[in-house]
């Protein structure tokens, strides 16, 4: 027997419902910061590259 989502249930992007909402904050936070993160070392990797290039030139 499925449980149907109420509208405070929330959803990560694996698809599993947290019902506790400061564990479901720290769990959002947490992925926020990660793809933050990643995207930060992209774009910094691509700085370098460019210098490494502009150098060689």
């Amino acid at each position: 027997m499925s449980r149907k989502p109420s509208s405070q249930t929330v959803y990560i992007p694996n698809g599993r419902p947290l019902s506790n909402l400061s564990r479901t904050l720290k769990v959002l936070k947490q992925s926020y910061l990660l793809d933050f993160k990643k995207q930060l070392e992209k774009m910094w990797n691509g700085l370098l590259e460019f210098c490494k290039l502009d150098l060689r030139l």
